[in-house]
C-alpha cells in the first residue's frame, strides 16, 4: 500500500484526465459541511499539495528513509527548491529527519506535479533501494519530504474549514464563527490540533493561524505543566484527564502497565515538541498493536526470524 500510494497511484488510467484528488479511506469521517470546492481553490491560489493532520512517523518504519534521501540530494542537488520546508523535516540543518509529517490519508493534490520527472526521480531513487519493503517506507513521509524539499512553502496549503476523522486521530474547525457556519459536530475531546503538532508548522509554511487558535493553546500549556510536574501520571492517563471523554479514559485503564515504564517523570527532560512526538507514537502504536491478531503476529515474526527478508545495506550518508 505504501509504495502504491507513493508512486503508482496517480499512474493509473482512470485518473489520467484529473489534475487534482483528494485521498478519502475507509472509516473517514467528515463532521462539517463542505461549502467551497477544494479543488478549485488549489487552482486559483497555486497550491500543489494540502493537508488536514500532522503527525510524527514511527522511527523504527524508517531507518534508513533519511539517509537515502540525503544520498538523492547529493546525486540530484538542483531538484531542490529555494525556499522550501526543510526547517519543518529537520531540526539540525538536514543532518537528521525528525519524523513530522502531513497525515497523508486527508490529503489533495495535484497530480500533474506527482507525475513531474521531478517527484519520479526521487520515487524511483527511494524505490531501488528497497526501503518500502524491508523497512515500511511510508507515503505520508515520502510525499511530506517531497513536498518539503521540492515545494515552495506557499505552495503547501492547510485545510482548516475541513473537519476530518481518520482512527485514531481528529481534526476539528478552529474558531467558533466557522465551527458555526459549516455546522462542526466534531468531538472536540478528540481534537488533534493544537495539543499534537504546533502552530510553529503554519508559520513555517507562511500560512495564517486560524481564527481562534489563542483559545486552544492554553490546552497544550496545561498538557507540559503536567508532563514536567507530575512524577505519577501516565501519558494515557494525562489524556484522559484533559480530554475526558470515554475513549480516553478507556486507553488509560488499559494501559495500567504503562506506569513506571513511560510514567511521565521519564520525560521531565524533553522538550514540549518531543513529548508530543512521544505521545503520539504512544497513541499511534497501541492502535496498530490492538488491530493485529496473534496470528499476524506470529506470521511477522516468523518471515524475519527465518531470513525470509533481508536487512537493507547501509550506505555512505556523508555530505
Amino acid at each position: 500500500m505504501c509504495r502504491f500510494f507513493s508512486g503508482f497511484f496517480f499512474r493509473h488510467e482512470l485518473l489520467a484526465k484529473y489534475d487534482y484528488y483528494w485521498r478519502v479511506e475507509p472509516e473517514t469521517e467528515l463532521s462539517c459541511d463542505i461549502d467551497f470546492d477544494p479543488f478549485q481553490f488549489m487552482k486559483d491560489n497555486g497550491k500543489i499539495y494540502s493537508f488536514v493532520i500532522g503527525i510524527t512517523e514511527l522511527p523504527g518504519t524508517i531507518k534508513l528513509l533519511w539517509s537515502t534521501i540525503k544520498s538523492f540530494v547529493k546525486t540530484d542537488p538542483d531538484h531542490l527548491v529555494k525556499g522550501n520546508s526543510l526547517g519543518f523535516l529537520s531540526d539540525d540543518q538536514g543532518q537528521t529527519y525528525n519524523g513530522c509529517h502531513f497525515w497523508s490519508n486527508s490529503e489533495i493534490g495535484s497530480l500533474n506535479w506527482l507525475r513531474s520527472q521531478q517527484y519520479l526521480d526521487l520515487f524511483n531513487f527511494l524505490d531501488k533501494e528497497g526501503g518500502f519493503f524491508y523497512e515500511r517506507w511510508g507515503d505520508a513521509p515520502v510525499h511530506t519530504i517531497a513536498t518539503s524539499l521540492m515545494l515552495k512553502k506557499q505552495e503547501i496549503h492547510f485545510f482548516n474549514q475541513i473537519a476530518y476523522y481518520h482512527p485514531p486521530f481528529m481534526h476539528c474547525l478552529t474558531g467558533e464563527p466557522l465551527k458555526r457556519d459549516l455546522k462542526s459536530h466534531c468531538s472536540e475531546g478528540q481534537n488533534f490540533n493544537w495539543m499534537e503538532w504546533p502552530p510553529q508548522i503554519l508559520h513555517l509554511h507562511q500560512l495564517p493561524l486560524p481564527s481562534g487558535y489563542e483559545e486552544e493553546l492554553p490546552l497544550v500549556a496545561d498538557l507540559a505543566d503536567r508532563l514536567v510536574a507530575d512524577d505519577e501520571l501516565t501519558v494515557a492517563e494525562s489524556i484522559a484527564e484533559i480530554d475526558g471523554r470515554e475513549q480516553a479514559e478507556s486507553m488509560a485503564v488499559e494501559a495500567g502497565s504503562v506506569r513506571g515504564q513511560h510514567s511521565l517523570h521519564e520525560y521531565r527532560n524533553h522538550g514540549p515538541s518531543e513529548l508530543r512526538s512521544l505521545r503520539a507514537e504512544n497513541v499511534v502504536w497501541k492502535w496498530i498493536v490492538s488491530s493485529m491478531s496473534q496470528s499476524q503476529n506470529s506470521m511477522r515474526k516468523q518471515s524475519f526470524t527465518k531470513g525470509g527478508l533481508r536487512p537493507m545495506r547501509k550506505r555512505d550518508t556523508s555530505i
